[in-house]
């Protein structure tokens, strides 16, 4: 039986795959070359500390950095913190993944048949990982969530082994990086002139559309708006940092405007085309409750012809709620005239079972958070089967966000959610690429 490829095909030819085996023994660095050669990877350099990782990234296209995880060598432990200072000082646009290898005292009593059942079966791979001495599997995973964080993508396996390597790696180069985002200290960089200005002004704010999907299927069900903003001088400024802006400066009902106007306008373009497909917008408790607000949504639909079931509105989780009251009557408003309602990020806060529960929603949405570690933690598994059975009870559909692997989904159908989104799916997309989308499939109204 031959070994299993990694070299990935394009429509130039084949990708081929640039890999630094970061390693300070050559004995080392040859296992790692031995194994990658035959995956199909031909093109190595070698590191034997920091420094020479930082001068190869700087001054060569690298894809893969492959590293052990060794007692008293914590080169590459510190690796992503190197990636991350890099990226920081504009040294690196573009991270290379990588590949940590944990060295265990029974790397050499597994046969090749063990070694496969342990990549197919994701509980016996993990009990081997297990018994890694110096470090175990469980900091180790803690440690590559930060990194991922921070934008670097980070794989572990044991040992060498090819077709362990080659699932870790087929996995590391056909998942998506999350964007490099410059790290804009808000506190240091005064950018509260600079939003309001493009808020008011439109300039430097879009949209992108995260597409739905049915789980079974994979079939088109819908879409979320986010909103993005390109600094004039900075470029790209994360969500993560704009928006604690507009909460603290209470620009949310402006900034609902602009997305609101901009997501019609697509609807109109795609009803106009015979494609009925809802978009959710996100919106604060204080811009759901504004006065008028279910009525002054109604018209802007009418006005552009269309129906209001298109349009949902996402609440964005925000605790306490000073008056449920209110927010349950401008909730039932919406849902009267038409509008559907959304629950985001459900299980972030807290008393979010009670909101669930009280509040006119037909639709939560499940917190990233509790996604991406599905396939790796029990409990998260049993919290999304909980949180699955309550929406079935109260009537609700349910949708997953931050799906970022296949095998994410297949677990989430299993308990018992049926629509998500994100990168294993598909990334954010443009306007434009996002009608496309929609057109091909052929969603009617």
């Amino acid at each position: 039986m031959g070994h299993p490829h990694i070299e990935e095909a394009s429509p130039t030819g084949p990708r081929k795959v640039s890999v630094i085996a970061f390693t300070p023994k050559p004995e080392q660095a040859r296992e790692v070359m031995d194994t990658l050669t035959l995956l199909g990877i031909t093109r190595f350099e070698h590191a034997t500390c920091l420094d020479d990782v930082e001068r190869l990234v700087r001054t060569t296209a690298i894809d893969v950095i492959v590293c052990s995880i060794q007692p008293g060598e914590n080169g590459g432990l510190m690796l992503p913190s190197l990636l991350q200072t890099m990226r920081k000082d504009g040294r690196l646009l573009e991270p290379p993944r990588v590949l940590w290898s944990m060295e265990t005292a029974s790397d050499t009593s597994h046969s090749p048949t063990d070694s496969k059942s342990s990549i197919d079966d994701p509980q016996k791979a993990t009990s081997d990982l297990e018994r890694g001495a110096g470090i175990s599997l469980q900091a180790l995973q803690a440690h590559a969530r930060l990194a991922q964080q921070a934008g670097i993508s980070v794989g572990i396996t044991r040992g060498y082994e090819v077709a362990r390597v080659a699932a870790v790696l087929d996995r590391l180069l056909n998942t998506h990086t999350p964007p490099l985002q410059p790290i804009v200290p808000h506190e240091e960089l005064q950018l509260e002139e600079d939003l309001i200005a493009a808020i008011s002004g439109g300039t430097g704010l879009h949209i992108a559309l995260q597409p739905q999907y049915d789980l079974h299927t994979k079939a088109l069900l819908g879409a979320e708006a986010l909103a993005r903003w390109t600094h004039p001088r900075l470029g790209n400024i994360s969500p993560t940092v704009f928006i604690p802006i507009v909460n603290r400066l209470d620009l949310n009902l402006a900034l609902f405007g602009f997305v609101k106007k901009k997501v019609i306008e697509i609807l109109e373009v795609l009803y106009g085309r015979g494609v009925g497909v809802p978009i959710a917008v996100n919106a604060s408790v204080k811009t759901i409750c504004t006065e008028g607000f279910a009525q002054f949504l109604a018209q802007k639909m009418e006005h552009a012809g269309l129906p209001n079931r298109l349009l949902k509105i996402e609440l964005t989780e925000e605790l306490p709620i000073e008056d449920p009251l209110l927010l349950s009557g401008s909730l039932n408003s919406l849902r009267a005239l038409g509008f559907l309602t959304s629950l985001d990020d459900f299980g972030s806060g807290f008393a979010t079972i009670n909101l669930l529960s009280t509040m006119p929603f037909d639709e939560v949405k499940i917190d990233g958070s509790f996604v991406k570690e599905v396939d790796q933690k029990a409990p998260l598994r049993g919290i999304i089967a909980t949180i699955s059975s309550l929406a079935r009870l109260l009537n609700m559909n349910l949708v997953a966000e931050g799906i970022e692997d296949e095998s994410s989904i297949a677990t989430l159908r299993r308990l018992g959610c049926n629509k998500g989104q994100g990168f294993a799916l598909s990334k954010p997309l443009e306007p434009l690429d996002f009608l496309q989308l929609c057109l091909s499939q052929g969603r009617t109204a």
